[in-house]
């Protein structure tokens, strides 16, 4: 009984120690850096207009992140674009890129929606939320 618990204790041990460092390393390899920094929108937009939306991203990191995608997506629509930021979705370490999508409202009616605006690469995610009303 006594070498069963000593092993218990032994696995436990590893396996924390395993558990915290693959944590740490996702973290610190994969860039925890990567920002939604600025976010521009107008509040109150037309029915059957174009909507602009202004996103920056911020790398934060000390590593070049790669395949970095903004989303803008208004989920009650079923409206979605993106696109890759930076060259070629590639965003240096400690950079910021900025781009601009636009969201045909067509068919849209007169209310307020979310506007989800999302910033992602294969490792990272950061989501911001905005408000918009049609008019």
């Amino acid at each position: 009984m006594k070498k069963l618990v000593i092993l218990l204790t032994i696995l436990i041990i590893v396996f924390a120690s395993t558990a915290s460092a693959a944590h740490f390393i996702t973290r610190t390899i994969y860039g925890e850096g990567l920002q939604v920094s600025r976010t521009a929108l107008p509040y109150q937009s037309s029915v059957n207009d174009v909507l602009p939306v202004f996103v920056s991203a911020d790398n934060a990191a000390d590593d070049t992140l790669k395949f970095v995608r903004v989303y803008v997506t208004i989920p009650e629509l079923g409206i979605r674009r993106s696109t890759l930021i930076g060259d070629d979705g590639r965003l240096p370490d400690t950079q910021s890129e900025s781009d601009r999508l636009f969201l045909d409202l067509h068919n849209a009616k007169q209310q307020d929606y979310v506007v989800r605006i999302t910033v992602s690469n294969d490792y990272d995610r950061q989501v911001r939320h905005r408000y918009i009303t049609l008019i």
